[in-house]
């Protein structure tokens, strides 16, 4: 059976999710062996690309200032 296009979609962003949230544990594991346990370390985003298709993945909370300021931006370009 082939999945048609939009299952593809939605199983590769499923993907996507997964790996970023594996990367995320293993970053906050790895963070204990070089850093200081008082240091706050933070993943912000992370960035990959599968056959031409990139990916964005942030972490933790939105700054809705932040991006209300890019909204607008691009508004204006």
């Amino acid at each position: 059976m082939k999945l048609n296009k939009e299952s593809r979609k939605t199983t590769q962003i499923k993907c996507a999710k997964g790996l970023a949230k594996k990367e995320q544990i293993y970053f906050e594991n790895s963070t204990k062996d070089f850093y200081n346990p008082k240091d706050r370390v933070v993943l912000k985003a992370l960035d990959f690309t599968v056959e031409n298709k990139e990916y964005h993945i942030s972490f933790g909370e939105d700054d809705c200032v932040k991006r209300k300021q890019k909204l607008q931006s691009m508004t204006y370009v």
